[in-house]
């Protein structure tokens, strides 16, 4: 495994306001990967650089980090360094910017900075987190309080309700309840991605491999009798997992401005300047004498509002921005080079960059994205109240996309039909085959997660004993993958027949049925149940975005066993790069890789297609 790469060092040397709590703590900040549910913006630009009232992301979580005391950061990231340090606006800090050069996960990244962190207890928060100094001062003590391991920060969400049904997994009725008020005493709690690591954790860590911190860590150190605690955090604290949640910490910024917890002067910083009461920009800004404004407003620089527009606040403008005249803009974040047209009414929106609202249009509780990449239409489809997703018209790139749904469904029938035909007489040598070799039927059936998480009934030969399903756990210690799949490649309960089969890849045949019905396609992600997908949860929720094949590009590229990160990369490099010449080549390398039994060239995902970066969870 490929060490961490260092790509930045400097101090900002000016003296730092230091919490004795959080005195010798470090911090490290994961990088973390676009999300779907974070679609349109999150095509724009990273998660990290989303604008909090004109202040990236990221540089609220080092300014959090600074108030609260930490004097080391380390930003990991798969990519170029997101941000000028410089701009952070943190005195006394030491930064280190690394490039991470191997998908380790998120407590292998803690691994391959343990010389960097020394002894210290080390904070770890994904750069997706909204977090103020005092939850980041609360967690640590707490966790130096308890001597914990491990201390997670953790928020309170909306209560269940007072009434409902208890369930099993099969939809048998176990029981109802019904609660008085008074008598209610749960609490859903809910992860942020922060997280307080003593040293003691960090020994635990294996030396290589994949290793997930909240997946794997925390639950071998349960397991082991280690002391893992929760802290609770204020309702100031946010994760960016859906826009909802973006729009969300938009709202809670404003109500902190206004109950005065929040000095938005000082938290924009020495960049922005009060120009009206409630009002701050950039610079360059060119406002109309009779504008009518209603604070909090900030603005970027070389935003412009003409004569007569509206902005009653909360309202964010980026740079390059421009308001036209009697439009009216509340509650709303707008991203550079967007514009409301003339006597436009925009309220409670979030304007992707270079949007141009029409004049005389309302725009209410959107989000407004432009030309829909045509990847996305699913996203835009199953978009859900509170905000109201509204797509462009659909243009061409969207109809090129539509038509490669349609022409690989159109390749899946035909050639799963044409098969299933040709297969016959295959099939019945197979499953005398399997008859003659070991007791037990033809068939092995198993749900499996497909298109948005839906689970069918997959079909396959038969290649293990009976009851090798219940044999996994006493096998779990030779696994020979190492994030949540099980895999060995020797497996003892694997039959005679069944080696054959699988070296050959025909035990996959049935699943041609699965195509035809259209729980499957010839080219996707293969299909897992859903505790195999636990982590990390991009590639989760970008594979469940897709149909599941009978091959893909993991089985063309990885067959023989490759580390779980390589089965990351290559599912979410298809999933973003696929098309119709993809499919075809992967099909027909599948075809070449099972006439040669296993010996095959390859199909470099890192020369053929665009790999996404890591992001940890």
């Amino acid at each position: 495994m490929q060490p961490l790469e260092e790509a930045m060092e400097l101090t900002l040397t000016r003296p730092a306001q230091v919490t004795p709590a959080l005195s010798g703590v470090s911090a490290v900040i994961l990088d973390v990967a676009s999300r779907a549910s974070l679609l349109p913006l999150s095509r724009h630009r990273a998660i990290h650089q989303f604008p909090v009232f004109g202040r990236p992301l990221l540089g609220c979580i080092i300014q959090a980090l600074t108030a609260a005391g930490v004097d080391r950061v380390a930003f990991a990231s798969g990519a170029p360094p997101p941000l000028d340090p410089s701009s952070w606006d943190s005195p006394g800090m030491l930064v280190r910017l690394v490039r991470e050069c191997s998908e380790s996960g998120s407590a292998g990244v803690l691994r391959e900075l343990d010389e960097w962190l020394e002894q210290r207890t080390c904070l770890v928060l994904t750069a997706d987190v909204f977090v103020t100094a005092e939850d980041l001062g609360r967690l640590i003590q707490t966790h130096l309080e308890r001597n914990a391991w491990i201390t997670a920060l953790v928020a309170g969400e909306s209560q269940p309700g007072l009434e409902g049904a208890r369930v099993d997994p099969d939809g048998r009725v176990l029981g109802f309840y019904g609660l008085h008020a008074s008598r209610e005493r749960r609490q859903q709690l809910k992860p942020l991605g922060v997280y307080a690591v003593s040293p003691a954790a960090r020994r635990a860590i294996p030396e290589s491999g994949y290793y997930d911190l909240r997946e794997q860590l925390v639950p071998a150190l349960l397991q082991s009798q280690a002391e893992v605690f929760a802290c609770l955090a204020s309702l100031g604290a946010h994760r960016l997992n859906t826009l909802a949640d973006y729009r969300a910490l938009f709202r809670q910024a404003y109500t902190s401005i206004e109950l005065g917890s929040l000095d938005l002067g000082r938290f924009l910083g020495p960049t922005y300047k009060a120009v009206a009461p409630g009002v701050w920009s950039e610079g360059r800004e060119s406002i109309a004498d009779d504008v009518h404004i209603v604070g909090p407003v900030v603005l970027g620089r070389d935003c412009c509002l003409e004569p007569g527009a509206q902005l009653v606040g909360p309202v964010a403008l980026e740079a390059g921005c421009t308001v036209h005249s009697g439009a009216l803009v509340r509650d709303t974040i707008i991203w550079e080079g967007a514009s409301v047209g003339r006597d436009a009414r925009v309220v409670g929106c979030l304007l992707a960059p270079g949007v141009v609202v029409p004049p005389k249009s309302y725009e209410l509780f959107k989000v407004v994205p432009g030309e829909p990449h045509p990847a996305d239409l699913p996203h835009y489809l199953a978009w859900e109240a509170p905000l109201t997703h509204v797509p462009a018209p659909f243009g061409a790139s969207t109809r090129r996309y539509l038509l490669y749904l349609a022409s690989k469904r159109a390749m899946d029938l035909a050639l799963a039909g044409f098969g299933l035909l040709a297969c016959v007489p295959v099939w019945v040598v197979i499953a005398l085959a399997i008859k003659l070799d070991s007791t037990g039927p033809v068939l092995y059936r198993q749900r499996r997660c497909g298109l948005g998480g839906r689970e069918f009934q997959m079909l396959k030969f038969r290649t293990m004993r009976v009851g090798a399903d219940a044999e996994q756990a006493m096998l779990a210690t030779r696994n020979d993958v190492d994030g949540p799949v099980f895999k060995i490649q020797h497996d003892p309960r694997v039959t005679r027949v069944g080696k054959l089969l699988r070296k050959t890849s025909l035990d996959e045949l049935p699943q041609l049925v699965n195509v035809l019905v259209g729980h499957m396609s010839l080219v996707g992600p293969r299909p897992l149940v859903m505790e195999e997908m636990r982590f990390p949860k991009r590639w989760r929720d970008a594979r469940l975005t897709v149909k599941p094949g009978m091959t893909g590009l993991w089985q063309v590229e990885g067959r023989g066993g490759k580390a779980f990160h390589y089965w990351v990369s290559n599912d979410l490099a298809y999933v973003e790069s696929r098309s119709l010449r993809l499919d075809l080549r992967i099909l027909l390398h599948t075809f070449t890789t099972i006439f040669t039994a296993g010996r095959r060239n390859g199909l470099s995902a890192r020369t053929q297609l665009r790999t996404p970066p890591r992001a940890p969870d």
